[in-house]
């Protein structure tokens, strides 16, 4: 073997290991996340969770310890000094571009942004100190069920609304109660199979529950389990807003509903004196 081809093989050798040394390693972080999504279509709402563990196993926890050491030399030097553990979730985070209102036909991208300890980096910086480029995950929103138009307020109608005094008085202020005349085979049970079943006692069922508001106030809650509300504030001709809170509207879109809608305005009128009992 001479000499020259010696010197040969060494530099084949040398450029390798420097090759090795300062090779990047592709992440395509579609191999390391879960993605679900859940509800009815326009309103899917989509959850994630990233196997950091399987990531930080591939870019190596000395190459995650070396990156925090470029991008902030103190966590670094805090960190060696309290033996603590550093995973790749401490140097960046992803996230969707949207999670929820989802319909069927979108596409959701993911982003990723600095993790705790080194906020002020960018990704590029990220990436270069972890010798890694990311594939960053995409899904296709797909197989959504349509949700159920439902009119929760179809137990409501002029006939079954009722106004009262109580204290008589100045009729500008009235304090009274208003009498909801509803009857059970009225109402709306729901259930989490997505079915719109009517009123049986032994079927476990969600009421929804209305406010009431005056000058956008809202002074109270009722839901059909109850038949009386007590008012104020009202006189004669005034509109009475009943809608049904946001709260239960996110419940009633969970189950696999949509509202055709969520508010009714009754006209304060024909009040009786005294109250209804």
């Amino acid at each position: 073997m001479t000499n020259r081809f010696v010197k040969l093989l060494l530099l084949i050798l040398l450029a390798a290991v420097l090759t090795s040394c300062n090779s990047v390693k592709k992440i395509d972080l579609n191999d390391y996340v879960e993605i679900a999504v859940d509800g009815t279509n326009g309103l899917g709402k989509l959850s994630h969770k990233l196997d950091w563990k399987e990531i930080d196993k591939a870019i190596g926890s000395q190459q995650i310890f070396d990156a925090l050491k470029k991008l902030n030399p103190s966590s670094h030097a805090s960190l060696v000094t309290s033996d603590a553990q550093l995973s790749c979730a401490d140097l960046f985070a992803v996230y969707p571009d949207r999670s929820e209102n989802l319909t069927n036909g979108d596409k959701v991208a993911f982003f990723i942004e600095p993790g705790s300890l080194v906020s002020h980096a960018s990704l590029s910086e990220i990436e270069k100190a972890l010798k890694a480029k990311f594939v960053l995950p995409e899904f296709d929103v797909k197989d959504l069920p349509e949700a159920l138009t439902i009119d929760v307020f179809q137990a409501f109608d002029e006939n079954s609304i009722k106004f009262y005094y109580t204290v008589p008085g100045d009729e500008s202020s009235i304090n009274g109660i208003v009498d909801l005349d509803i009857k059970d085979e009225n109402r709306i049970i729901y259930e989490g199979n997505g079915f719109l079943v009517q009123y049986e006692d032994e079927i476990p069922s969600l009421d929804p529950m209305f406010s009431v508001s005056k000058d956008n106030e809202v002074l109270g809650y009722f839901s059909f389990c109850g038949s009386h509300y007590f008012m104020t504030g009202y006189k004669e001709g005034d509109l009475w807003p009943v809608y049904i809170t946001d709260e239960d509207v996110s419940i009633l879109n969970d189950y696999g509903f949509a509202l055709k809608r969520n508010r009714i305005d009754y006209v304060v009128k024909n009040i009786g004196g005294g109250s209804s009992e």
